[in-house]
């Protein structure tokens, strides 16, 4: 007997010592008990690699671990910051130890984590004030990122969510449940940390279409969508109880930690690093009244308050009426004036008669009327009243006039009709205001509707595209050498099953020899860096055919890191390639059009702008460069001079001569009037039979006087016989000048007219010389 006490004293004192050894890690289980075990367990098998197997992992409810901390029971913990704040206050706690560092799929590091706001893709919520009086799922009001966090962005945004306005759902599980809530309309709004929903689409469970993001945030360099400012990620700390040396020990095997354990990055966990400033999160839990800060501490007056009690009553009353008076008055003017000139959609009110009563600048951008036209109409007869088809739309199944009865808000695709006849579809939302009418939210879906049907098309191309593929599968044991190939492979090589060697040394012979080289490196570069591989190749085939294959392939490698097998798929791509190549022969093509249509279109502009005859500037050019230079001088306050010129006794020239020798002699005199203009802002233009004009700018009347008497001297040295002149026997020109002053306020129509007078006094006067007027 009393050597069965000692041996079951001996078992106790082993157990007790045993029990000492363990260490109790606390994890808060954010996305339920099992996908947090799931999470963690990689981090307990590296942790009790290090800490011979002691590390006990306790995957825990807030509730659940409040307990087991309160019972001594856990040694260290980690779970969200404003929990670990509570659990600081409540047992004095030195501080955190370390913070988590997570990393997102594409293994981006982020030590810090912020929340999501989501809705359905359809939901008409757009903004954190259409959130108020909506029903909010989250896992729970304790979380860190699941709740609390969006909830400091709506106080920050003046909006309160202990209001009871807004209905809150806790759904006590994992975030996920939080998303298929609002999938399937158990509640309109949801919160959820980052990170979550990332995970659900690499894992299938949704796809990037079904939820949308309100008040998105753009952090720089953090890995996952958030509607919040960030905030440290979870902090790990010990428990006063802890034993030191164990605590010492759990911390060095934590930040020894690498980011290269891909069992543990493969759960989101990169490392750990030194305790993060919480100080961020303390400020959050003050303001909205959080544990441990829910406390306000009592401040009395009541001195104050005896002496003045009916006349602070009555400020006080005052104040609180007028300031509430003016703040929902200053919100609705907000909202509505934000929601008419901000919103980037068509908006307008209709009252129970069908009368548009209002509506705001981009509707009538997309309706094409005016403000006058619509209001106090019948939208319907103004713009809704036919279908495409051409068919008459009767308004009893219009959406407004449908929500004008039954109150009901409807989201449907509709077509609108422009003031010009023309049809546009839209994304239609009606929405009903008790006893006042609707309000109705449109949205110009042109492009939506051009990619759909784009979309449909290359669907359907890519649906019988695939019917077409041919895709074969391999595998490669290298263990052994032995090659398999599927069937399909066999087909798209053209070789005889039952006359192949199947190696991978004869699958190489099978390839072009040009690319043998490259396709045989990127397999062995894939097992150097256990990385898939892609390449698109050629086969030649027995009857000198060539055929293009794409390769993917990818390999198994034993614990040491040596290749065991590999497996891949072969796709015949050889139409593919020869449409790309087609298509780059068209591309090529069409740019060569192109560029011989930009050619014509340049000699087209410059023959609309020469007189064919002369090939000096026609009356068109002229018009346009003494718009432009008229403009120039009287900005710049320059001189401006033009020179009307005609051909002395022309008609007589060409009635005797001909009009071939006529149109001879006009070229010879426009191309002496161009070499005689040395300047190169100067210019000659034919404006309009035998007469010609000049323009000169910034120029004084002496230089005005001296081109003029060039231009005269130049034709007469050209001695163009005329029998038929009265002036000589040669041809000469007369020539009108006016010559505006640069403080001139003479217009361009009076300056050419004085110079059209000019030439007419020159004329008058004898011809074969310069008359001017200054104005």
């Amino acid at each position: 007997m009393q050597k069965l006490i000692s041996f079951f004293l001996l078992l106790s004192l082993i157990v007790s010592a045993y029990a000492k050894d363990q260490i109790h890690f606390g994890v808060f289980a954010y996305t339920g008990s099992e996908k947090t075990r799931e999470k963690y367990q990689p981090l307990i098998d590296y942790l009790n690699e290090r800490l011979d197997n002691r590390v006990v992992l306790d995957v825990l409810t807030q509730e659940e671990m409040n307990d087991k901390i309160a019972k001594g029971q856990l040694d260290i913990v980690t779970t969200n910051p404003t929990h670990f704040l509570v659990v600081r206050q409540q047992y004095a706690l030195s501080g955190a130890i370390a913070t988590l560092i997570s990393v997102s799929e594409e293994g981006t590091p982020a030590c810090k984590l912020g929340g999501v706001i989501i809705v359905r893709r359809d939901s008409p919520i757009r903004t954190l004030y259409d959130i108020q009086g909506k029903t909010i799922a989250t896992p729970s009001t304790k979380h860190m990122g699941g709740f609390r966090a969006q909830a400091y962005e709506m106080h920050d945004a003046g909006i309160d969510l202990s209001d009871k306005k807004s209905k809150i759902i806790e759904t006590l599980g994992s975030h996920q449940e939080v998303v298929h809530d609002i999938l399937t309309q158990k509640a309109d709004v949801g919160f959820i940390r980052d990170g979550i929903l990332e995970e659900m689409l690499r894992k299938g469970e949704i796809t990037a279409g079904d939820i949308r993001i309100i008040h998105e945030q753009h952090p720089a360099a953090h890995p996952y969508k958030v509607s919040t400012r960030l905030y440290p990620e979870w902090p790990v700390f010990a428990l006063p109880h802890a034993d030191h040396n164990d605590v010492k020990e759990f911390l060095a095997a934590l930040l020894s930690l690498k980011p290269t354990n891909e069992e543990i990055k493969k759960q989101g966990i990169y490392g750990y690093t030194l305790p993060a400033d919480y100080l961020e999160v303390e400020e959050l839990s003050r303001h909205l009244r959080l544990p441990p800060f829910e406390t306000v501490p009592e401040v009395t007056y009541a001195d104050i308050w005896e002496h003045y009690k009916a006349a602070f009553l009555v400020i006080l009353f005052f104040i609180a009426a007028g300031m509430l008076f003016y703040n929902q008055q200053r919100k609705k003017k907000n909202l509505f004036e934000s929601l008419l000139s901000n919103i980037g959609d068509g908006v307008f009110g209709v009252d129970e008669n069908r009368h548009c009563t209002w509506i705001n600048q981009r509707a009538l951008e997309l309706i094409g009327f005016t403000e006058k036209e619509v209001l106090y109409k019948d939208q319907h007869a103004l713009f809704h009243h036919h279908r495409p088809s051409n068919e008459i739309y009767p308004h009893e199944e219009c959406p407004v006039h449908l929500t004008l009865k039954d109150g009901k808000t409807r989201h449907e695709d509709d077509y609108f009709i422009r003031r010009d006849g023309t049809f546009f579809p839209v994304s239609l939302t009606v929405s009903s205001i008790d006893g006042e009418g609707v309000i109705v939210v449109f949205r110009d879906i042109t492009e939506r509707k051009l990619a759909e049907e784009a979309l449909q098309k290359s669907e359907m191309s890519l649906i019988k595209a695939q019917n077409m593929a041919h895709i074969g599968n391999w595998e490669l044991d290298l263990r052994t050498n032995n090659l398999e190939w599927s069937d399909e492979i066999f087909h798209i090589f053209e070789i005889d099953r039952c006359r192949f060697d199947a190696s991978y040394e004869a699958f190489l012979e099978a390839i072009h020899p040009d690319d043998r080289e490259s396709v045989n490196q990127a397999y062995f570069d894939s097992l150097q860096t256990k990385q898939p591989y892609t390449i698109d190749h050629r086969l030649v085939m027995k009857d000198g055919r060539i055929k293009w294959v794409r390769e993917v392939g990818d390999s198994e490698y034993d614990v040491e890191g040596n290749p065991l097998i590999s497996r891949g798929t072969v796709q015949d791509i050889t139409e593919e390639v020869r449409i790309l190549q087609e298509l780059k022969e068209a591309k090529s093509k069409l740019e060569e059009v192109n560029t011989a249509l930009q050619q014509k279109s340049a000699i087209l502009e410059e023959l609309a702008m020469f007189d064919g005859l002369t090939h000096i500037p026609n009356r068109r050019f002229f018009d346009e460069m003494y718009e432009r230079k008229y403009k120039e001088t009287s900005r710049d306050k320059k001189t401006l001079a033009v020179i009307m010129i005609d051909v002395d006794y022309f008609k007589p020239y060409n009635d005797h001569y001909g009009h071939v020798q006529g149109d001879a002699c006009l070229i010879t005199i426009a191309e002496a009037l161009k070499k005689s203009l040395k300047r190169p802002t100067d210019m000659v233009a034919r404006y309009g039979g035998e007469e010609f004009v000049v323009i000169l700018k910034d120029i004084d009347r002496e230089g005005v006087n001296n081109v003029a008497q060039r231009l005269i001297e130049t034709v007469r040295a050209l001695q163009i016989p005329h029998a038929y002149s009265d002036v000589t026997q040669y041809v000469t020109i007369s020539a009108g000048m006016a010559f505006k002053e640069a403080d001139s306020a003479a217009s361009k129509e009076e300056l050419l007219k004085r110079a059209d007078e000019a030439l007419y006094l020159a004329k008058s006067s004898g011809r074969d010389k310069v008359a001017y007027v200054i104005v």
